[in-house]
């Protein structure tokens, strides 16, 4: 008998008394498969092996019932299924993904989805940290912590398979502060580097795309860490980012030297680094496209924002206009004036509100903008002030 066909074999009796294994045990295995793998590439009967363990560890995931958790799937009952943030929201439950790929299944068209998830998962791990905060002073979890949770709980679930795991609820968020947000910072250097492969995958110069190759290695590996010092299970999206490396130089048969091993780790300490050259490499090859995304990502979360704030009753909007000043500030330092039409429309109807509290800078300038702007359409308000 082919040693391929004993393992299924085997794999088809097992599975036919074995309801589900534990998560403990398949993340175990996924790590032990995925290291092995990489040592063994001469050895087609160990690499069967792993094919078939790969296999039932998938088959293994689409237990009736399942409710996404990054890597993993977690059996709940159709009454006790929790929000991306562990927040029990019966309105709202979280839609159960039994058919997702395999991470070792990703492909091109997966890169652009899962940017967008990293982006998520840095606001993520920033709100876990603010609303520790929060919690810890004191606020009121309807009126000022609930936005919050609404606002993460709702994209994550506009998103295929997007589990924000570092909003759920633990109490020691507080002394990890600081790993929490460099988290986020990783989650977002992956995403940026993403965005440059797309850029430069399209280009007849491959040595942009190279570059850009070695910057994701070195981006996922340094969130893998980032990852570990916080939660004991590896990001679904790192791994999927690991495995499209793993899969492309296969398929193009180059070499990544560095960082695609567990014994060679990229040092999270270096991500404002990788950052700054997948930024300046957009910025050089592709300026107007990379200035354009940036205004069109800025404009489209200080819109959702803005919205929130005009359709929210008896809840704090501080969570809401603290993130569209951010995001409008952005768009400002992008080269968009304080008097463009389209700024100018989104703060109109909440200066009087505003513009005596403290922001920054641009968005102040903004607000006095439109005020200025409102006072010319209005002069007979302008002659009541005076």
């Amino acid at each position: 008998m082919n040693p391929r066909d004993a393992y299924v074999s085997q794999q088809d009796a097992d599975l036919a008394t074995i309801s589900k294994i534990s998560e403990s045990v398949r993340s175990a295995l996924a790590l032990i498969t995925a290291e092995l793998a990489d040592h063994t590439p001469e050895k087609p009967e160990i690499q069967n092996a792993l094919d078939t363990v790969t296999t039932w560890l998938a088959a293994q995931e689409k237990v009736p019932v399942t409710q996404a958790r990054g890597d993993h799937a977690m059996a709940t009952s159709p009454d006790d299924q929790q929000s991306p943030t562990g927040i029990h929201d019966s309105e709202t439950p979280v839609r159960a993904d039994s058919g997702r790929p395999r991470h070792s299944d990703v492909s091109d068209n997966d890169l652009e989805l899962i940017a967008e998830r990293c982006r998520l998962k840095a606001e993520g791990a920033r709100w876990a940290v603010e609303r520790d905060e929060l919690l810890r002073d004191g606020a009121d979890f309807s009126y000022d912590i609930r936005p919050g949770d609404q606002d993460i709980i709702g994209r994550a679930r506009e998103l295929p398979n997007c589990f924000l795991w570092m909003n759920q609820p633990r109490s020691d968020i507080w002394s990890r502060s600081d790993s929490y947000l460099l988290l986020a910072d990783c989650f977002e250097t992956l995403a940026e580097c993403v965005e440059a492969i797309l850029v430069t995958s399209k280009l007849e110069d491959h040595s942009h795309f190279m570059a850009a190759i070695d910057m994701m290695a070195e981006a996922q590996s340094a969130l893998r860490t980032a990852v570990s010092r916080v939660e004991p299970h590896p990001d679904s999206d790192q791994q999927m980012i690991y495995y499209w490396l793993r899969n492309r130089a296969n398929q193009d048969r180059f070499y990544i030297s560095r960082f695609m091993k567990i014994t060679d780790p990229a040092d999270p300490g270096r991500n404002d680094d990788v950052h700054d050259r997948a930024f300046e490499l957009l910025e050089a090859i592709a300026p107007d496209q990379h200035l354009t995304t940036q205004i069109e990502r800025g404009m489209a979360k200080a819109r959702h924002h803005v919205e929130r704030i005009a359709t929210a009753e008896d809840v704090s909007d501080e969570y809401d206009w603290s993130r569209a000043a951010e995001s409008i500030e952005a768009v400002m330092e992008c080269g968009i004036p304080c008097d463009s039409n389209e700024l100018l429309q989104l703060v109109k109807p909440f200066v009087e509100q505003l513009i005596d509290q403290e922001w920054p800078q641009g968005f102040q300038d903004l607000l006095a903008t439109a005020a200025r702007a409102d006072l010319d359409e209005n002069p007979s308000q302008a002659e009541r002030a005076a």
